[in-house]
């Protein structure tokens, strides 16, 4: 996971602590963050950002995961 955060937090995934993070060192510059799968599963997850006043900049979850299923491009909609 890499955000930009403006404060000390906590994480939870799907309702159970996941661990105290620190804060960006940057209001600018994304920081990285290791997050252990073993509380993620299979279909939707909730991440849950715990902390005072708290304000996500920006940043992005990389998700990996391997499937026998093959890949179909969506139909492209294009709003009026």
């Amino acid at each position: 996971m890499e955000i930009v955060i403006n404060d000390n937090f906590v994480l939870y995934v799907n309702g159970v602590f996941l661990g105290n993070f620190q804060k960006s060192d940057s209001d600018i510059i994304p920081k990285k963050y290791i997050l252990p799968i073993g509380n993620f599963s299979s279909g939707v997850n909730t991440l849950e950002f715990r902390g005072n006043g708290l304000h996500i900049a920006g940043g992005y979850i990389k998700i990996i995961y391997s499937t026998t299923e093959p890949f179909s491009q969506a139909d492209k909609y294009y709003f009026p």
